[in-house]
Order: C-alpha cells, then structure tokens, then sequence
C-alpha cells in the first residue's frame, strides 16, 4: 500500500520537476487525486473486511465503541506515514519553496480525511462495489 504511495510521488515528483507558477494548480490537484485515491483504498479494509469478525465479537458483549476506537488507534501510524512516505519523493524532486512541514501538514489533513471517508464507505458498501464507490467519491 504504501508502495503506490511511494510511487505516486515519485511519478508526479518526475513530471513537474521543473515546477513553473502556472503549473502549480494542476499539481496540487493531481496531489490530491492521487494521495486520496491511494489512501482510500487501503483504508477500505479496516473495517469492511472485518464484518464476520466485529459482528461475533459483539455477539459476544464487547463494546462495539472499543471496537471502532482500536481500529481507528491501530490506523494512526499508517496515517501518520503516508505523507511522509509520499512526500521522501515528491519533494525531493519537485524542489518547492514552502516548507516540508507544510507539505506534510496539507498531506497529513488529506490522508486523515480519506481515511475517515473511507472507513464509511466499507461500512455502507459490500466489498466488491466499495473500491468502486471510493474511486467515484474520490
């Protein structure tokens, strides 16, 4: 998952190393699509592929609130990963003149975003038609 990061960011970093101020609308956007795409679809199986397991466990008396609040803890390193896993390329090749703490701030508010929609796009939607709803969503 976090290789389709990686690569994303390498791929926009090599298309507009050359960074040009009228370009720079359409690489925020094409950050945006990519980075929302890819951590949407690896959020999709938080929860949507643990139907069978989150239903025998509250089957069972667990709290469902305890359930939902580890897989969102469980998440946080991911989510705190993706920025910079996608921004060790995108940034070193791009060169930009903000600061990398403002890159990753932007990143990170994206990332925590998607995930959050993703998470209930797993909920509402089966597995097979979810992916197709996160892409149309994203």
């Amino acid at each position: 998952d976090q290789l389709l990061v990686l690569i994303a960011g390498g791929i926009l970093g090599a298309l507009y190393s050359e960074i040009l101020l009228r370009h720079i609308p359409l690489l925020m956007s094409m950050t945006s699509i990519a980075v929302a795409i890819t951590s949407m679809i690896f959020s999709l199986r938080c929860f949507g592929n643990d139907r069978p397991v989150f239903w025998r466990e509250s089957s069972t008396g667990i709290n469902r609130f305890a359930y939902f609040l580890a897989i969102n803890i469980s998440q946080i390193p991911i989510v705190l990963l993706t920025p910079l896993v996608y921004l060790s390329l995108f940034y070193s090749l791009v060169s930009p003149h903000a600061a990398f703490r403002d890159y990753y701030t932007a990143v990170l508010m994206l990332v925590w975003a998607c995930s959050g929609l993703s998470y209930a796009i797993s909920i509402i939607f089966n597995s097979r038609t979810s992916q197709m709803a996160t892409v149309v969503l994203a």
